[in-house]
């Protein structure tokens, strides 16, 4: 009877409406604008300018991020929300240095694009129309006035701006320095109190029923007595009652309650990822606010323990160590108000699908939206957080300290509920780059200037980061920088976390990856360029030849004319300042190309070239997941560079930029299955490694053949295999090789009852001296109730069978893969196709037919 007393809108929400409108400031001239938007889509959406990713729009656009804008808008607020007693105006998000408007009062001034904006403004809005302006002010002229005003200089200026790093450029991704309201924007009003928060906490996972404690921030505008109610929504039980006295201001209320039969949240592939819904409600006098948190109950933890080889570095979830398997995510857009729940949907259903268990959110790029994690919540992707720092040194102002501090409340708080976050870490490679990079040198610090700026780094990141998170989520762990040691120094490899990059910067061999193992691998990776489709989407693909941009020191030949043109063929030139264009790291053509001819023969026809690029970054970086997984337990994670990309573009990434799978990411799917068999070779001989992922013993049989190209045995070995939960064993030993060897592999294939669940092809000689010849790949299609099936035959060994229907959305379950002599293989079409036109648009090829 009490809580039908009391008004359900206490607390209500106003959206300010879409009318709005865009220009340069002090102008004239003004366009529709898109709210949640920014600058260059609502001048894209109004044809001012051409698409900035296609062709080399992007350096016809630069006048954009150097140029003042503002947003206008008129609107009513309504009779219900004019009636309570306080109204604030609350925007999720500015991007960056902006001031707001209401009825010519400054009402708001914002220096940070991952904070929270909000302003009282109850005696400001009129009953009538009401005028809203928001101006922005270019990142780009405050970073130098910021930069001058240093008695000595930072390694990058974008540090002064608390902004995405990534959209100043990156060695992957475009310089798009946007501004706008980039999240929702309303008003919010409430009378007498408001719950602001609810965090949940538990100290111990073992307990039935489970103890916890429930964290209510809530506001109050006077001393005053309240109920609180708890419920378990699911079950609709009530948890916890309690009279509380409230005083003006912010008051923290801690409730315990209990969970009867509580299910544990599990990451993927090891148990259920069960979220719980918890709803809190306050009440007094007639009114009432409401508010629910989701959770899980896990416990995870870093452990690092000495061990005989230095320092341990693993994450055990509810008490189980578990191999981290995934890779490190970038923004999916260089304009994020367009990147809509479908592609996040697409995308973090290619990481379940690929068997990663975890996400590493790198610290040049912004603390995702809620509907990130929620999808890992839901399928179980641990989150390793970075905060938003990467790559050079911060100032250590008053001022930027307190910028920081309540950016990392604001979203340290947002996260603390979400069963995903794995672990808060202070910063991308800064501590790496302090003390390898050789920025003091370069800058020409003082001894002094080194000691401000190394405290300015320690205040950061191992007192002011590590504060928030122990008050706004203690249950989680901090780690201070993303890797503590360089991968030029040996204990880089013996505790801690590693970015290995002597694959690629170092241009080391791909057999590197073997060697240089580290206890947990943060970050490692290759370049390959994007599909076809996305090439011709930007431009790549042209009519007529046109000469490079790229040049060397005078003297030197133009490597990309030297290159391109002996690959160009009758189906288009590429155009090579547009392909360059879209490939931002400095060396990355001549890389791709100088480990090509290690591995392969040079394809003369461009879309061959595109795709051996994604072959020679699939096999290379294969041979680090190997690796790393037959290391268990001294290696406990491998989390590649890079997962998907920003814009069309040459990258690192598995995923491209319209969530194309790559070769790469087929290749990690086969890597990162729960049941894996690999092999390494070693002067003792071949040895084979068979994994279990899985919290359960397994029986499966293992199938060992060494055969030539045709099809002809050499030798071969079944045997049962009974593999642990959670284990990694050798299992075989090719002692007796071939003395010819270029025209031989060995295959090895684990069976669970009669699926081959997972398989390995290990090649004695590079793919470019091997003796191949025609696979004699032919194929059908018949109509099934999930879709097309492609049965495909070979009659020879088939080297990375590409299966291509570019014309059609969609992809096939498996693709880049090898085919023994004889072999079928039968895959399932994930579009919408009918089997007549899959039969008539699909083309099919393997190494072999690049020659």
């Amino acid at each position: 009877m009490l809580l039908a007393a009391c008004s359900p809108d206490n607390s209500i929400q106003q959206d300010i409406p879409g009318d709005w409108v865009m220009g340069k400031l002090n102008d004239k001239v003004f366009y529709p604008a898109t709210v949640p938007g920014c600058v260059h889509l609502d001048l894209m959406e109004n044809n001012v300018i051409d698409d900035p990713f296609y062709g080399d729009n992007e350096y016809k656009l630069q006048w954009i991020s150097e140029t003042n804008w503002e947003y206008n808008t008129r609107f009513r607020a309504g009779e219900d929300i004019m009636l309570k007693d306080h109204i604030e105006m609350v925007f999720e998000g500015l991007d960056t240095y902006a001031e707001v408007w209401l009825n010519d009062t400054m009402i708001i001034k914002a220096d940070n694009m991952f904070r929270r904006w909000r302003a009282d403004v109850k005696g400001l809005l009129d009953t009538s129309e009401n005028r809203l302006k928001v101006i922005f002010y270019s990142p780009l002229t405050i970073n130098n006035n910021k930069a001058a005003q240093l008695l000595y200089t930072l390694p990058d200026n974008r540090a002064f701006t608390r902004k995405s790093p990534y959209q100043f450029g990156w060695d992957w991704g475009p310089e798009f320095v946007s501004c706008g309201i980039w999240k929702p924007v309303y008003l919010r009003g409430w009378d007498k109190f408001r719950i602001a928060r609810v965090h949940v906490e538990y100290t111990s996972i073992d307990e039935d029923p489970l103890p916890i404690f429930v964290h209510l921030t809530i506001e109050s505008e006077a001393d005053q007595s309240v109920r609180i109610r708890l419920f378990d929504d699911e079950r609709g039980k009530r948890l916890a009652y309690e009279k509380v006295k409230l005083e003006q201001g912010t008051n923290t209320i801690i409730l315990q309650a209990s969970i009867q039969d509580p299910e544990l949240w599990w990451p993927a592939g090891l148990g259920g990822q069960k979220i719980y819904s918890l709803h809190a409600s306050v009440s007094a006098g007639g009114y009432m606010d409401e508010a629910t948190a989701r959770f899980g109950i896990r416990q995870i933890e870093l452990i690092r323990e000495p061990d005989q080889y230095g320092e341990s570095f693993f994450f055990a979830v509810n008490g189980l160590p578990v191999f981290m398997k995934g890779a490190n995510y970038v923004p999916q857009d260089n304009f994020l108000p367009r990147v809509d729940s479908a592609r996040y949907e697409k995308l973090i259903g290619s990481v379940q699908e690929a068997g990663m268990n975890m996400l590493r959110v790198w610290g040049g790029g912004f603390y995702e939206n809620d509907i990130f994690y929620d999808l890992c919540d839901k399928y179980g992707i641990l989150v390793w957080q970075d905060f938003m720092f990467a790559c050079t040194m911060y100032p250590g102002d008053e001022a930027f300290l307190e910028n920081v501090r309540q950016e990392a409340i604001d979203n340290v708080s947002r996260l603390s509920n979400h069963p995903c976050i794995a672990v808060w870490c202070g910063n991308n490679e800064i501590d790496e780059g302090w003390h390898n990079w050789g920025w003091q040198q370069q800058l020409g610090y003082s001894k002094k200037d080194s000691a401000k700026i190394w405290n300015d780094y320690l205040n950061i990141f191992h007192e002011l980061l590590p504060g928030v998170v122990e008050v706004c989520d203690p249950g989680t762990v901090y780690w201070p920088s993303s890797p503590m040691t360089g991968w030029g120094r040996e204990e880089a490899y013996t505790q801690g976390d590693v970015h290995y990059w002597g694959v690629w910067w170092g241009e080391e061999p791909f057999s590197m990856y073997r060697e240089k193992v580290g206890r947990f691998v943060s970050e490692y990776g290759f370049q390959a360029m994007p599909p076809m489709e996305t090439i011709r989407s930007f431009g790549g693909i042209g009519n007529e030849p046109s000469s490079g941009t790229r040049t060397g020191s005078p003297g030197e030949v133009n490597f990309w004319e030297t290159m391109v043109w002996e690959i160009a063929d009758s189906s288009g030139y590429p155009v090579a300042h547009i392909l360059e264009a879209h490939q931002k790291h400095p060396r990355g053509t001549e890389l791709i190309q100088k480990y090509m001819e290690r591995e392969f023969i040079i394809p003369k026809k461009f879309e061959d070239y595109v795709y051996v690029s994604q072959v020679l970054q699939a096999e290379g970086m294969g041979q680090a997941y190997i690796t790393h997984r037959i290391s268990q337990p001294y290696c406990m994670g491998t989390l590649y560079w890079q997962l998907n990309d920003c814009w069309p573009v040459t990258s690192w990434a598995g995923l491209d930029y319209y969530g194309r799978w790559k070769a790469l990411h087929y290749h990690v799917k086969r890597a990162y299955a729960p049941f894996m068999v690999g092999s390494i070779r070693d002067d003792n001989g071949l040895h084979v490694f068979a994994l279990n992922d899985q919290t359960a013993a397994a029986e499966l049989k293992l199938q060992c053949r060494l055969t030539d190209f045709y099809g002809n045995i050499v030798k071969q070995d079944d045997k049962l295999l009974d593999l642990p939960p959670q284990s990694n064993q050798r299992v075989y030993l090719l002692e007796d090789l071939p003395e010819e060897t270029n025209d031989k592999v060995f295959i090895a294939k684990l069976l669970l009852g009669d699926s081959v669940v997972s398989q390995c092809f290990h090649y004695f000689v590079p793919t470019k001296d091997m003796l191949l010849t025609d696979a004699g790949l032919t194929f059908y299609v018949e109509a099934a109730s999930d879709g097309p099936l492609l049965i495909l035959k070979t009659k020879n060994l088939a080297r990375q069978v590409f299966l291509d229907a570019a014309d059609l959305t969609g992809r096939f379950e498996d693709n880049f893969f090898d085919m023994a002599a004889g072999e079928e293989r039968r895959l399932r079409f994930y579009g919408k196709a009918s089997p007549d036109e899959l039969n008539d648009k699909l083309t099919i090829k393997s190494i072999y037919e690049t020659y």
